[in-house]
């Protein structure tokens, strides 16, 4: 995220008027990034959901 806000304030702190300055291509692959991120967390939850029932 930092490399695609080039030029931009450090990330902390942010609101959604400092991300009118990236691209829709930055947007787009932030978007995909943040969806397989989700996805990961989706896929360890529910490894972790099977292994409790298993009594792992």
């Amino acid at each position: 995220m930092r490399a695609m806000a080039t030029g931009m304030r450090p990330m902390t702190g942010l609101s959604g008027d400092d991300f009118l300055n990236l691209s829709v291509e930055s947007v787009t692959q932030l978007r995909d990034i943040l969806l397989h991120l989700v996805s990961l967390l989706d896929l360890d939850l529910a490894s972790r959901r099977v292994n409790e029932r298993k009594g792992g």
